[in-house]
């Protein structure tokens, strides 16, 4: 359901951990659409290089404030 929401003329593409996968980042530089989604490390990947360790907390600072309140709608209508 989350794909079908970028319809890639945003300035930027935000997203937590859980979308890292990289079928999702392929056409985000050709639009112009910066790519925002956090990396975790996978089994390719165990120990993310330290400029992808730097890039969450950045990223994280842009989605807490959507995210509060999603928590507080899932609090408030359960």
């Amino acid at each position: 359901m989350g794909d079908a929401l970028i319809s890639r003329d945003e300035a930027a593409v935000y997203r937590d951990r859980a979308y890292h996968g990289n079928a999702r980042r392929p056409g985000f530089k050709e639009c112009g659409v910066k790519d925002r989604i956090m990396h975790r490390h996978t089994e390719h990947m165990p120990v993310l290089p330290p400029w992808l360790k730097a890039r969450n907390p950045l990223i994280s600072r842009h989605r807490a404030p959507v995210e509060s309140v999603f928590n507080a709608m899932k609090r408030i209508y359960g």
